[in-house]
């Protein structure tokens, strides 16, 4: 995928956080969340500038995009061990894990493809829908995404139990 195509899923990915956070009263962490979003979902193609690591390699697994939230989950845990789970921990936690999962996602429309859990599995996940460089898809991605970050807006915002 394009990087217009990537922000697009990334874009539709986030819709509901963005409903979530607006109805619950953090509109400063759905207004923050979007610029954080696109550069984590571009962080997986930073394999493109690797010397030894092939593209939509070990970048492209859930593996990492686990580790992307990891370093604000440790600086989550108190002394006693416990995990402070408030908005703005899983905020610091989620923003990177769902960039690099949208990332993941655009990437497996392709025929390329991903595989998502390797070095456990060499599973190709490939919905050979779209070619990544297909520039009706990409863009349409990108105009999905803003529409769906409107709706949510405006359903969060309207919401019943908001002010």
């Amino acid at each position: 995928m394009l990087r217009v195509g990537h922000y697009g899923v990334a874009m539709l990915a986030y819709a509901p956080v963005v409903f979530v956070l607006l109805e619950s009263g953090h509109p400063g962490f759905a207004g923050l969340g979007l610029p954080l979003l696109f550069v984590m979902s571009r962080l997986p193609d930073v394999d493109r500038r690797l010397p030894f690591v092939r593209h939509r390699g070990p970048t492209h697994t859930v593996w990492f995009a686990t580790l992307t939230g990891a370093p604000v989950a440790f600086a989550s845990v108190t002394k006693s061990g416990h995990l402070i789970l408030d908005v703005p921990n899983a905020f610091g936690i989620g923003i990177p894990v769902l960039g690099v999962l949208s990332h993941l996602i655009a990437d497996s429309l392709t025929p390329a493809g991903i595989r998502p859990f390797w070095p456990f599995s060499s599973r190709l996940v490939s919905f050979h829908l779209v070619r990544a460089a297909n520039s009706v898809a990409n863009y349409g991605l990108f105009l999905l995404g803003v529409l769906g970050l409107c709706i949510a807006c405006l359903a969060g915002v309207n919401y019943p139990g908001n002010p």
